[in-house]
């Protein structure tokens, strides 16, 4: 098994810097409307339509690196296995 650290991947560190900014900024929004204590004129949707969009570009966040990093191992296994079969 190897090891490794995981601050050693930059990949890895940019999508969690990424989600841990997201998230932050989710929640400083989340409490300036609850301490702005704003009527409720907008339809309960809006709500939850701003909360699902605001998810789902996280998810594709993550999704895009998830498939950067399976591009990136193909390409490594690919690699290591012509680096076999040229082996005498």
């Amino acid at each position: 098994m190897v090891s490794s650290r995981i601050s050693a991947d930059k990949e890895y560190m940019q999508i969690l810097f990424f989600l841990a900014w997201w998230s932050g900024a989710g929640l400083v929004g989340f409490i300036a409307f609850v301490l702005a204590d704003l009527p409720h004129t907008l339809p309960f949707g809006v709500g939850w339509c701003m909360t699902f969009l605001w998810i789902s570009v996280g998810w594709w966040k993550v999704y895009q690196s998830n498939r950067d990093q399976h591009k990136r191992d193909l390409e490594k296994a690919k690699e290591a296995a012509q680096q076999w079969k040229d082996c005498p």
